[in-house]
Parts: C-alpha cells; structure tokens; sequence
C-alpha cells in the first residue's frame, strides 16, 4: 500500500484459476467456498480502509483500488464493505480484466460493479467473444462506469505466435508457456502499468462496438450532439469519467479538462486548416511535465457503461496512436469505375518511424509529424474477379489523401492532383505538392 500526498492506492494481482467453470443462464448466485473466502477477504481490505479513514484521517474520496482478475472483485467487495458502514464511496476502483469464470450471470453483489465506487473503470482484455469460452478468462459484460476494450477486449496484438514465439520473446520455457496460455489476460496489467509513465496516452474512442471503431464511426474527439458519439478517454492511470475529457492536442499524460473547454472543430475542414497548430500543440505536449495522481471525481457519474475502443502495438511499449486515412477522389473518376475491387495500404513515414497502415496485427507507436505516404494500390485477386476478363487494371482518380491524427486532432492533406492511380503501383505523396489549376479553375478566372 502506499500513501503519498493524500493519495492512498492499494493493489491486489492475484491469477483465477484456468480450471474453473462458469455458471450457467439462470444459475443461482451463490459462490462456491472459496469464493465466500474471497469476499471475507475483500470485507477485511474494507475494514482497514475504514481504519485508515477513522484513526488517520485518510480521505476516502483519494483511494484508488487496483485489482487484476479475481482481484478485481475482491476490491469490488472492500468497497462495498467502505460503503455499507460508513455510507460513503471510495474514490476509484480499476478492474484489471475482471475474472468471468463464477462471476459471470450473478447479481451486481457478487461481483465487481459501478456502485462499488464513485468511479470505476475496467479494461477487457480476455473476455469471450460469443457468450461462453472455456479458454477465456475474462468478464463478457461492462462493469464499471467506463469499460475499455483495447483491441476490441478480446484478443490481444502480439498475443497469436505459437509457444515457440512465446518462450523465445520471454527467453524461459516456464515464462513463455504461461504467456501463451495467459497472454490475452496479463495484457491488462500490463497496459495499466506501462500507462503510469507514458507520455501516449492510450488514448481511445467511445463507439458501440469494435467493428464500428474500426470503419471509423466513431472517429474523433468532438462530441457530436446529434449522433451522440466522438468522445475519447485515455485508458489507464489517467482515465476519468466521460465528464472529463481530454483536449485534441493536449498531453494525455495531465489532468483532462472539462467537456465544456473543448474548442476543437468537429469539421474535417475546418481542423486541417488548422493542421500546422495541432502539430505544433503535439509537439509541444511531448515536453510537458506529468500532472500528479488525482482520484476526486464528480459524486455522481451519469451516463453509464461507457464503452471506449482502442487498438495497441503488440509488444512493448504497448501505447499506439490511432489514425484515420481519408481518400478523396476527383471528378474524373465519377464515370469511370468498372466496379473493381481494390484497396490501398499505406506507410506513414514520420520524424518517429514508419508506420503501415492497414498494420497485419496491431497498431504501432506514434510515428510524429507525418512527413510523406507510401501508398500502394493493391489489385483484389479474389475468385469472382479472375473470372473477369477486362483490357486495363483497376485504377482510380485520386485528388488527395487526408490523414488524421487522434491525439493532436491534427489534419494533414497529401495532394495527388486528381491523378490516375493504376493497381500495382505505388506512389510517394507528400504535403507541399503543388497541384495546377484545373480547366474549371482557369474559366472561373478569365470570366473574371
């Protein structure tokens, strides 16, 4: 435990077992015997926080709980205990991958819910993906105010490789094999703890599901009134209720400001006008200090479960920027489309690295300003399409390319002129090209 500046944070990482099995649709609710002990235990963490509060003056409202798995539930069960004798909430609790094995279909008491706390976050890393799993260890349902669901809560990036790949990049065969049996699970603390001293921010999205996020439905950092979507939160050390909510282009590392500060644009337009701002705010945050630990939030958190998506890197560090390519094409390729299927992957190339996108398994780190696209127009070889015989390649007319990046809202344009991109060709975009005037333009001026 440890108590510093008023904050208080107790952390419990006990591992469920692999062995056990769920209850089923309309099991009862009682726990088995050890699950009894279980929540004696969480009641005796409950009795000391009440001891610290009463002969220590430990305020409540700054304690953050910390629990992986099986943990996450025993903190859950000290809250409640906190709450039933002294009618007051902990700060925070933050559910590491909360088990599901016994605690799935169970009334809220058994187990780990937003009432056990004035905010309670989880993050999902292992959970099933349709119902029942026997290899998964995770809790299929939201359990806090605001569930995170990095790569969509279930399968982890870097988490696929065979044992091999696991007992090489842990270098002993015991740590490998209990990385691949376990993988998906221990993610969560990893991604928790890496987000203590990261500057990135594993910053994610508010959308309905991990599909949705993925076809950029729920882009951007703006909340949209209408659609009622477009909010980010950061994941981890830093998360807080969807009151708060960072600023594009502010370090995520600080103190999120309120809803209402806002002063993004929620047009595309409008942001890329302002594009040299937004890299010039992203490469300011870099150098910003890290604010201190807060758990005060509001008394009471409308609105949930808020569901966040985001995608990470598959190996260390884990934090991933989160970017949107939009292409925009011209005029000129409004008749001409023979209802070819084709698609683009495209490197961004920046002051951090080099970053593919579609990436094969993950998100990578951020890559900094983005300096140049590496496009590749790429032919679908599908069986419906060799049995298509056609004189020339797919191609497109393309007038630009538009990156947008989600941390910093920063918007950059890669013109391509209203060219003709062909299959099987790559293109180096970049964004001072000079585009000449089109016949349009040039009327509009001599009318003038």
């Amino acid at each position: 435990m440890d108590a510093e500046d008023g904050d208080v944070t107790l952390e419990i990482l006990p591992e469920s077992g692999r062995g056990h099995r769920r209850l089923g649709e309309g099991s009862p609710a009682p726990l088995r015997p050890s699950g009894r002990q279980h929540q004696a235990g969480g009641r005796c963490y409950g009795y000391l926080l009440h001891v610290l509060a009463e002969f220590c003056d430990v305020n409540l409202r700054s304690v953050h709980l910390i629990g992986h798995s099986l943990g996450a539930h025993l903190m859950g069960y000290a809250g409640q205990y906190v709450k039933t004798i002294r009618d007051e909430q902990v700060g925070r609790i933050t559910g590491l991958d909360p088990a599901g094995p016994y605690f799935t279909n169970t009334p809220p008491e058994v187990h780990l819910d937003p009432t056990d706390a004035a905010f309670v976050d989880i993050i999902h890393t292992d959970m099933p993906s349709e119902g029942w799993e026997i290899s998964k260890l995770g809790h299929p349902e939201a359990l806090g105010h605001v569930d995170f669901y990095p790569n969509g809560g279930s399968l982890q990036a870097g988490c696929q490789g065979s044992v091999h790949s696991h007992i090489e990049n842990d270098r002993s065969v015991a740590e490998g094999v209990l990385s691949y049996i376990g993988c998906n699970h221990q993610r969560s603390h990893e991604y928790f703890t890496e987000s203590v001293n990261s500057r990135c921010g594993f910053l994610g999205v508010v959308c309905e599901s991990w599909e949705a996020y993925l076809n950029g439905s729920c882009w951007g950092c703006v909340e949209d009134q209408k659609e009622k979507r477009g909010r980010c939160l950061s994941m981890g050390f830093s998360a807080t209720p969807l009151t708060l909510v960072p600023q594009p282009g502010t370090s995520h590392a600080a103190i999120p400001q309120p809803a209402g500060n806002e002063n993004s644009d929620s047009s595309s337009d409008a942001r890329a006008s302002n594009s040299t701002e937004g890299e010039r705010r992203a490469n300011d945050s870099a150098s910003e200090t890290r604010a201190p630990h807060v758990t005060e939030v509001p008394a009471t958190v409308p609105g949930f479960p808020v569901k966040v998506f985001l995608g990470t890197a598959g190996q260390k560090p884990f934090c991933a920027e989160q970017y949107r390519i939009t292409v925009m094409t011209s005029e000129a390729s409004a008749g001409s489309s023979d209802g070819d299927l084709a698609r683009f992957t495209v490197g961004l190339h920046g002051r951090g690295g080099v970053h593919p996108l579609p990436a094969p398994e993950s998100f990578s780190p951020p890559v900094g300003r983005v300096l140049s696209l590496r496009v590749f127009y790429e032919e679908d070889n599908g069986v419906l399409h060799s049995l298509i015989w056609r004189f020339s390649k797919p191609h497109l007319f393309v007038e630009a390319f538009v990156v947008e990046e989600l941390s910093t809202g920063a918007v950059a344009r890669f013109p391509f002129c209203g060219e003709k991109m062909e299959a099987g060709h790559s293109h180096t975009l970049y964004p001072d090209r000079q585009c000449p005037p089109t016949p349009l333009a040039l009327e509009e001026e001599a009318n003038l």
